[in-house]
């Protein structure tokens, strides 16, 4: 098969590359799974998780001083 550009392209090139494309498509859908579990199926245990770091209490017991009047 001559390409466009006037070079022989082969089968074993094109099959080469058809692979490379199945293998980078399939890493894709993977991430696209991931994600979609952490950010739907996983919610609120991400949720609990967030709001633990950014909300805490902390007993500080303090010191009065004199007050003069």
């Amino acid at each position: 098969m001559q390409s466009p550009l006037g070079f022989a392209v082969r089968f074993q090139d094109t099959k080469k590359l058809a692979m490379l494309a199945i293998g980078i498509f399939c890493l894709f859908s993977f991430l696209v799974v991931q994600f979609f579990k952490i950010q739907v199926v996983e919610h609120d245990k991400w949720l609990q998780k967030a709001k633990a770091q950014h909300q805490y209490i902390i007993a500080e017991p303090f010191k009065r001083g004199v007050f003069y009047s």
